[in-house]
């Protein structure tokens, strides 16, 4: 029998017309963060990106290894190609978003 969240092929196999591929797991939720990746002048200390890579070790050590949830990233376009592929190496349902300007231009 499954665990309580376990939501593996296996566990649905049998419920009517769902199909889904071997080991694939439904999603109940989608985990977001609204980060930058420089130093906020309110909050100080050692800058956003660091604090960003800081939350992601954490939340996959404790959750998300195991559930494999989306994590969408929005921000404002501050994170380099390179910032983005080395945050989100070996965490393939890890996304960077892009806000378009209307959402933070006054």
């Amino acid at each position: 029998m499954a665990a309580p969240g376990d939501c593996t092929f296996a566990t649905l196999s049998t419920a009517p017309g769902l199909t889904l591929p071997t080991a694939q797991k439904l999603a109940s939720g989608v985990i977001v963060y609204l980060a930058q990746a420089g130093s906020h002048s309110s909050y100080g200390g050692p800058g956003q990106k660091v604090a960003l890579e800081t939350s992601l070790v954490s939340l996959y050590t404790h959750y998300n290894e195991r559930f494999r949830d989306p994590v969408w990233i929005f921000h404002e376009g501050d994170f380099t190609e390179a910032d983005q592929a080395r945050i989100t190496k070996g965490r393939n349902e890890t996304a960077f978003k892009l806000l378009p300007p209307t959402f933070y231009d006054l």
